[in-house]
């Protein structure tokens, strides 16, 4: 898929699961909300450690 690919779907993932998050009505949207941006960031972690590492 490639580094980049996966690094912006990562970041558009995590990024709506923090809109979910500040918009949440209840406590359970809230949860899930977070699971998704938690979902998110773990792609953006070690795909932007990769492309550190291909760059240097």
């Amino acid at each position: 898929m490639g580094r980049r690919r996966v690094f912006s779907l990562g970041a558009a993932v995590f990024l709506a699961g923090s809109v979910v998050a500040v918009f949440a009505d209840s406590a359970g949207m809230l949860i899930t909300a977070q699971a998704i941006a938690g979902l998110g960031g773990a792609a953006v972690l070690p795909t932007s450690l990769a492309i550190v590492s291909a760059t240097s």
